[in-house]
């Protein structure tokens, strides 16, 4: 991953593949597509929860205005149905 500080209106260009990081809310990461011209972006935080009596790293997504979460994805299948979630192991 590279970065930069500029913003998506000093470009020249177009970069589809590219991502603006715009800021953090309440240790959500605010992430928009580049070139994107409407909309709120996606949100991500990395939240713990315990398994078996260890902590473990979930990535929580989200988006919207009022960041509602859409996906929870957990290191293993193993682990997402324990918590009984049909959310993508990563």
């Amino acid at each position: 991953m590279h970065s930069r500080k500029a913003d998506a209106s000093s470009s020249k260009g177009f970069h589809p593949y590219w991502v603006f990081i715009s800021q953090r809310i309440h240790g959500w990461t605010n992430v928009y597509g580049w070139n994107q011209g409407s909309g709120d972006g996606d949100y991500y935080k990395v939240v713990h929860k315990r398994y078996h009596g260890k902590q473990i790293r979930v990535l929580k997504q989200g988006g919207g205005s009022g960041i509602v979460t859409s996906e929870r994805d957990y290191p293993t299948k193993q682990i997402a149905k324990h918590f009984k979630s049909n959310h993508t192991a990563y």
